[in-house]
């Protein structure tokens, strides 16, 4: 956690010496603060309150910070929802896979104003995108499969750009789809439509990451630090 709060119920963040409780269960939590992990906030091994926490990455507090403190790891429940954002959606930071039940459990929890923001480093050389004369379209090889059932929308921050071309499989001398790179991306992708056969694949469409940062934060934009330009 980047927040906690004081013996006054303010959020504070993370600082050498301070004591501090959980917003969600109230428990102390005691301040990690070394030399080569972002200061934060952490229960004692074990005892995270939240089912749902996963480990953190700089990608997570990168976009935690963009926000006014107040709309980041908000007390919704038993849950600590990622992000708020300019328009009070939901907004879950997913570094890791979730199975499908985990998927439609945390979209039921959270309602219909609410979005995933999946980063794509991990798997940026399998998310393909390319523009065509109908639109903009997308294949995942390899996918992490439960994001194909997402019921709300599924945005991916970080993928490759190219052109599908055709050419022979090396294999089986058919003629198939390629894909010829051009560059990675930083923008954000939106995927729209969905066909897991023979491979995950469907239609989308590219939002400029200064687009996105403004839905994200407000009309006044902040430049974004380095982990997610």
């Amino acid at each position: 956690m980047i927040y906690a709060l004081d013996q006054g119920g303010l959020r504070i963040a993370a600082e050498p010496g301070l004591s501090a409780t959980c917003p969600c269960c109230r428990e102390t939590v005691a301040p990690r603060c070394g030399e080569l992990r972002v200061w934060h906030w952490a229960h004692a091994a074990g005892a995270e309150c939240d089912p749902w926490w996963e480990p953190e990455t700089e990608w997570h507090r990168s976009w935690k910070r963009l926000v006014p403190s107040e709309r980041s790891e908000v007390v919704l429940g038993e849950h600590r929802a990622d992000l708020i954002a300019s328009d009070g959606a939901v907004v879950e930071l997913q570094n890791s896979p979730l199975s499908v039940q985990e998927l439609r459990e945390r979209e039921a929890f959270y309602g219909p104003r609410m979005v995933w923001l999946l980063n794509g480093n991990a798997f940026r050389g399998n998310f393909r995108v390319q523009r065509t004369g109908v639109g903009t379209r997308f294949q995942w090889a390899w996918p992490r499969l439960g994001w194909s059932y997402a019921r709300r929308p599924v945005f991916i921050h970080g993928f490759s750009m190219g052109d599908l071309l055709k050419g022979p499989n090396r294999v089986t001398g058919k003629v198939e789809p390629r894909f010829r790179p051009s560059h990675e991306s930083n923008d954000v992708f939106q995927i729209k439509s969905v066909r897991r056969r023979p491979y995950v694949q469907g239609t989308g469409r590219i939002v400029p990451l200064s687009r996105f940062l403004e839905w994200m934060v407000g009309k006044e934009e902040p430049d974004p630090p380095s982990e997610v330009r």
